[in-house]
């Protein structure tokens, strides 16, 4: 059971790796996505004012 758990916080910091890596770019599509998500319910509460 110990081995496999190294193995996986193994894996996991691979991951934490190539997440580092892309995270700028990771960061820059969230905070797209965040901002039509923002855009699209204000225009939607504008609807429901109007």
């Amino acid at each position: 059971m110990l081995p496999h758990q190294s193995n996986q916080r193994l894996t996991i910091s691979k991951v934490e790796f190539i997440f580092q890596v892309d995270i700028d770019n990771f960061l820059e599509n969230v905070d797209q996505i965040l901002t039509m998500e923002k855009k699209t319910k204000i225009l939607s509460t504008m609807r429901l004012q109007f």
